[in-house]
């Protein structure tokens, strides 16, 4: 499951700066709701519209996340 982070910078900045690395932990898990730490889990890649030039598209890095066994019931 993905949750929508709204961030105030352009795709552009977020890959140029590797914004990627800073996104924090949920507090909870999107997937089964436990709260409790969740693990870094790698990227993944998706496309984005560009905010510079209409049509252009961005490749930007997704942080993933996954609850740990210590968050299960």
């Amino acid at each position: 499951m993905q949750r929508i982070v709204k961030l105030s910078w352009s795709p552009e900045q977020y890959v140029e700066k590797g914004l990627e690395r800073t996104i924090g932990r949920p507090a909870e898990c999107a997937n089964c709701g436990k709260s409790g730490p969740l693990e870094a889990h790698g990227y993944y890649e998706r496309w984005v519209s560009a905010r510079s030039e209409v049509g252009r598209l961005v490749r930007i890095r997704v942080r993933r996340f996954f609850a740990t066994a210590a968050s299960a019931p």
